[in-house]
């Protein structure tokens, strides 16, 4: 679908005058409500998949197919791929799309980076930060434009920044790797937060969550132990993400959550009890981590080799119909306005001044562990700001 540009200065001016408008408060328990009448899907993601040849991706898919999966996230390994402007996965995952497709399975892509890749590469504080972060904005481009016309359900671009408050320029750079995805797909983009540490919690901007489609978390929280916080997460947060979700009318998927399988019965256990509560909150989406059947160096897989492990029984989705889309007319805001393409000096813009964001409460160390919609392929017409022009004024376009 074609984005319009509107180049008319008094339109761009109308448009401003609407943009500050309050949310309608929440109703959580209607929320809820609403939300568990769609259905729950449940799934996992696959990793490390490059070597699997075609007859391997064929009995992997089948697996799902039989266990009643219909959608599956692949991770592209972008925390090491984006530094050298690789492509590697591309190939691999034009191979499992036409795949899966055919046994009734959707693919969602994980641009995938770990909260070290954040800290080392793209924190104010990292080393060349600034042209670590063009670089990752072009790899992201580049590697969205690869997988156009390959049937892609939904992109999520970036996983788990650092769990801290982020800066200003933090956040700008967020929301640019979004606006640079959106500049070269229509497909629904959003960004993988851990539930812990996001912008529902304060450490980063709430426009993060307005110009993504669907909203993403990610929670080792253990639903058998609901008062105890898990990597910064507990309940009350998982909650809120889900407010925010359905005040803003899109999805919240829990795109990881899972345990060791040092015991497979504590594994099952987890898992099973994270289904249910899932369900019983009406969370749209959730992808148990992880699925490798290629190696067992994952302590969080769910398969050895090619056969399932106990927990991935537990992937049962309930009836599903289709899912909450974003409305037609969202409030905009004009507190951040990142551009599509990347600058030598990623900064905030002067005009206007972002939101500050609060500070959060104290919580405990974040751990350094790497671990880590079905979105429609139509978006609705969504509002964002585009550019700054001195002829026109702020450009703004409407796109699906």
């Amino acid at each position: 679908m074609k984005k319009t540009i509107i180049k008319n200065a008094i339109i761009s001016a109308l448009l401003i005058l609407t943009i500050c408008a309050p949310l309608a408060a929440i109703n959580s328990e209607a929320i809820f409500a609403q939300a568990a009448t769609t259905g729950t899907v449940v799934s996992t993601e696959l990793i490390n998949y490059y070597s699997m040849t075609t007859s391997e991706i064929q009995s992997f898919v089948k697996t799902l197919h039989d266990q009643g999966i219909t959608t599956l996230t692949v991770r592209i390994n972008s925390f090491s791929e984006y530094t050298i402007n690789s492509n590697t996965a591309i190939a691999k995952i034009k191979t499992i799309i036409p795949i899966a497709n055919s046994q009734g399975i959707s693919i969602n892509v994980d641009l995938h980076t770990w909260y070290t890749t954040w800290d080392n590469k793209f924190r104010d504080s990292a080393s060349n930060a600034v042209a670590n972060r063009n670089t990752y904005i072009n790899y992201v481009k580049a590697t969205v434009s690869a997988l156009n016309g390959c049937n892609v359900n939904a992109f999520m671009v970036l996983n788990e920044p650092q769990a801290r408050t982020a800066s200003i320029s933090e956040n700008n750079f967020i929301l640019t790797v979004i606006s640079a995805a959106n500049s070269v797909t229509d497909k629904p983009i959003s960004v993988r937060f851990m539930a812990g540490y996001s912008p529902s919690t304060g450490h980063y901007s709430p426009e993060i969550d307005k110009v993504c489609d669907f909203v993403c978390r990610n929670t080792y929280w253990d639903a058998r132990n609901p008062t105890t916080p898990v990597y910064g997460c507990t309940e009350a947060k998982i909650l809120n993400a889900l407010s925010t979700a359905k005040s803003q009318n899109k999805e919240l998927w829990i795109t990881e959550f899972g345990k060791s399988n040092s015991n497979l019965a504590e594994q099952q256990a987890y898992v099973k009890a994270f289904v249910a509560y899932a369900k019983s909150k009406g969370i749209n989406q959730i992808f148990c981590w992880v699925s490798q059947p290629e190696s067992s160096g994952e302590t969080y897989n769910i398969f050895s080799g090619y056969n399932p492990n106990p927990a991935f029984r537990e992937l049962v989705s309930s009836t599903t119909v289709n899912p909450t889309k974003p409305s037609s007319n969202p409030t905009p805001s004009s507190t951040l306005h990142p551009t599509t393409n990347p600058t030598s000096n990623p900064r905030p813009t002067s005009n206007p001044n972002p939101v500050a964001i609060p500070k959060p409460p104290p919580t405990e160390n974040p751990s350094t562990e790497t671990r880590t919609p079905s979105v429609t392929s139509s978006r609705p017409w969504t509002w964002h700001q585009w550019t700054w022009s001195s002829w026109t004024g702020y450009n703004y376009w409407w796109r699906r």
